[in-house]
């Protein structure tokens, strides 16, 4: 398998001998064997250039390999969406409405939080264990079968479950393929596609700074990247400099662009009020764009209409205008009352413990977590009429600077925080949240790192609303802090959780005498898959 070992680790040639063997065996694959053999491909060294276009090129060379065709993404009527916060939400809200009305729908998002399956759907819900399976030892052999000669022998991991997904739903012939990008817009695997039925953007924020760019205006470049030659695309409100850029990209393909208005100016049925099944002030803008969206879609279904040339004679026609609201039917509300995306904004309750889970990891994002923390546990501690001790699980990976997260959470009263690294739990060999590319030594220290700055920044920000002891807790798995945080609480969690700890947590006192903890799991959507591995073990067993 030449150079897609050499930037691995010393065993992936053992590995993948072993792996070809069980490829080429009667034997059917099991989940946990696949997932092992894709992750592998975390440490492929041949992974294309993201600063060029010739990702694409090589993307387009990897679906010809396994039979997909343009022609094949085309009729999945794809709904593309980039941004930079609140595009998987978009996209949920955008499944859900377009199930609702009746469309076998496929869905793409990343990252999963505690099964890789997580990240391809079919009418909502995470393909079988089995089905994956399946499908990737279908997708694996037809790279192994044409990889002589080829510049790209196995895709890296992120290509490699794109064109899964491609495969997946061409293979059950959806209606619709609704994709998230993964990251930036131009270059990314998802934008191979050269005709897709409808694109989103939401808002902008300075994330993957290193490879989009140090300015709002160079994200938006990348972001608005998916958009194609007569198109219609959306997007959330946006600083006016990013709107330029998405602007001059739009007539530059000849497509439309618009702002969606905010959630308020749809009207509802007499009586109706509307509820969405995400929380967070922050998703009735993500709700707003995906009922933009979606209608688009719905009327391009109907009309049989691909695309539509705009015919702009200069940049400033193709400046956004806004889009108009529409009256909200009864399917509509109630796709949007039904929408679930775990792990952000989620609460999972237990007795005398409550967790409040959200995946934010940039400043903006932090700040939306933190408007809605503070309320969801405001509120909750009002109907408990007791008082709760809010206590911060924090982990941020990278070079990451978590200083600026810290100071969004200022204002929620947190008296506690806790640090674990992005572990689960080391008691059970767990492949679908294992990463080749970090030692559980470097993960250490990252946690460590956190929990410094945690107490530099506790300690020097005047305005920090909260009472830090010294001895802030690092746990070397998330199992030891659900044990720690559950004894004494609820005795079902601490006994789970227990059997999975690494080792008992002799040397960090309990927390007596409080009569309710809340605690924010929050600065990595990883980490919060694994907390959802560890206080809800069975919510994809099937």
């Amino acid at each position: 398998m030449g150079a897609l070992w050499r930037a691995g680790f010393p065993y992936c040639s053992r590995l993948a001998t072993h792996v070809r063997g069980l490829l080429t065996s009667e034997k059917a694959m099991q989940y946990e064997e696949a997932v092992r053999t894709l992750n592998v491909l975390q440490t492929n060294g041949q992974k294309p250039l993201f600063r060029d276009g010739s990702c694409l090129v090589a993307m387009q060379e990897l679906l010809n390999r396994v039979g997909i065709t343009q022609q094949n993404l085309k009729d999945l009527r794809i709904v593309h969406v980039s941004g930079t916060k609140g595009k998987g939400s978009t996209c949920a809200f955008v499944e859900s409405i377009l199930r609702r009305h009746g469309y076998k729908t496929g869905f793409f998002s990343s990252p999963h939080l505690i099964e890789v399956r997580e990240r391809i759907r079919i009418n909502g819900e995470p393909i079988s264990r089995k089905e994956f399976s399946e499908y990737f030892e279908d997708v694996y052999n037809k790279f192994t079968e044409t990889r002589e000669g080829s510049s790209h022998e196995y895709p890296a991991y992120f290509y490699f479950l794109t064109i899964m997904a491609f495969y997946v739903f061409v293979q059950k012939r959806v209606d619709v393929a609704i994709m998230e990008v993964g990251i930036g817009g131009s270059f990314d695997c998802t934008n191979v596609a050269r005709q897709t039925a409808v694109c989103g953007v939401t808002s902008l924020g300075y994330d993957h700074v290193a490879l989009l760019g140090h300015t709002i205006e160079s994200i938006a470049w990348h972001k608005a990247g998916i958009f194609k030659p007569g198109i219609s695309a959306f997007t959330s409100p946006q600083q006016h400099s990013a709107l330029q850029i998405m602007a001059q990209t739009a007539f530059d393909n000849d497509a439309r662009l618009e702002i969606c208005p905010d959630l308020t100016a749809y009207r509802l049925p007499a009586g109706r009020r509307l509820k969405l099944g995400l929380n967070g002030e922050h998703q009735r803008m993500n709700a707003s764009l995906a009922l933009q969206i979606a209608n688009l879609w719905l009327k391009k279904k109907q009309l049989k209409v691909d695309h539509e040339l705009m015919g702009y004679t200069s940049e400033v026609e193709a400046f956004p205008t806004h889009a108009r609201p529409f009256p909200l039917t009864e399917k509509h509300l109630k796709a949007l009352e039904d929408c679930s995306w775990k792990g952000r904004a989620q609460v999972v309750k237990f007795r005398n413990l409550t967790f409040y889970l959200d995946g934010a990891h940039t400043t903006r994002s932090m700040r939306c977590c933190a408007d809605w923390f503070r309320s969801a546990a405001d509120e909750e501690e009002r109907c408990l009429g007791k008082r709760c001790l809010r206590i911060l699980a924090f982990n941020i990976t990278g070079q990451r600077d978590p200083t600026p997260l810290f100071a969004e959470l200022k204002s929620c009263g947190i008296f506690y925080a806790v640090f674990t690294p992005n572990i689960a739990t080391l008691a059970v060999d767990n492949a679908d949240q294992n990463n080749l590319k970090s030692s559980i030594e470097d993960k250490l220290l990252c946690a460590v790192r956190n929990h410094n700055e945690w107490l530099r920044h506790a300690s020097t920000d005047s305005d920090m609303k909260c009472d830090l002891p010294v001895d802030a807790p690092i746990f070397p798995t998330i199992a030891n802090a659900v044990a720690w945080l559950s004894e004494g609480r609820d005795k079902e969690l601490f006994a789970s959780s227990s059997k999975l700890s690494s080792h008992e947590n002799l040397n960090v006192p309990l927390l007596h005498g409080v009569p309710h903890v809340q605690v924010l799991v929050t600065g990595s959507v990883h980490l919060v898959g694994g907390f959802l591995k560890i206080v809800e073990p069975t919510c994809h067993d099937k």
